[in-house]
């Protein structure tokens, strides 16, 4: 039951989504914007719950300084890298009024980038 309930309800949405697909109407298209919006609202508490997760089990890793710790803080600094530049890309896009610190280089990748030309 652990296992097939899962299963059965992702298979469930799955099937409605191809039919909605197929055989647009009012219902399918109401049902189809309701479960995205809801598919959205979970995928940022999962998203949430994943890196504090990661986080998590590399930090104590690290703490602890078990065998093979030096990856456990590539790995967060790989997440913070890439959060970095998410949040330049997120800026630049939102709010284009404001200077891009990535080409400025006031970012530490973006100085990095700078100081390779």
């Amino acid at each position: 039951m652990r296992r097939s309930f899962p299963i059965l309800v992702c298979f469930s949405f799955g099937m409605a989504m191809l039919v909605q697909f197929f055989v647009p109407s009012k219902l399918s298209t109401n049902a189809y914007n309701e479960i995205t919006n809801w598919v959205q609202i979970i995928y940022a508490f999962a998203l949430i719950v994943g890196v504090v997760g990661l986080l998590k089990y590399h930090f104590s890793r690290v703490s602890r300084r078990e065998s093979g710790w030096i990856y456990n803080l590539v790995t967060v600094g790989s997440l913070m890298c890439t959060q970095n530049r998410a949040m330049e890309r997120f800026s630049k896009f939102f709010c284009p009024h404001l200077p891009n610190s990535l080409s400025e280089g006031k970012s530490l990748v973006g100085r990095l980038l700078k100081a390779r030309k």
